[in-house]
């Protein structure tokens, strides 16, 4: 898995690629609690996760995306979802992350 942060005006950016399952998730976490502990000392974790080149999600990526949205909420930022194929949404809708997400 391919994952790209870059902080836009306050805006963490995730670009990620490839399959988000338990061996890629231990990376996708650390990389958001990192920006979750830069941007609490900033004022709030606001993040926008680009799903674009993502093949596959296993409950370990839904699981740090879920910590991401409570980090977030806790810190009375927000995040967004964007680029997410079909597939990826068919596992957001059976899981129920379509109604816990903010998917653009």
């Amino acid at each position: 898995m391919d994952i790209n942060v870059a902080n836009e005006d306050g805006r963490y950016m995730f670009k990620l690629a490839g399959m988000i399952d338990s061996s890629a998730a231990p990376d996708f976490q650390a990389a958001v609690e990192s920006a979750g502990s830069e941007a609490y000392d900033k004022g709030g974790f606001n993040a926008v996760f680009d799903l674009a080149g993502v093949e596959f999600i296993s409950s370990a990526g839904l699981r740090v995306l879920l910590m991401a949205r409570k980090t977030a909420d806790r810190q009375n930022g927000t995040i967004a979802v964007t680029n997410v194929k079909q597939s990826i949404r068919e596992v957001f809708d059976m899981t129920g992350f379509s109604k816990m997400l903010n998917i653009k």
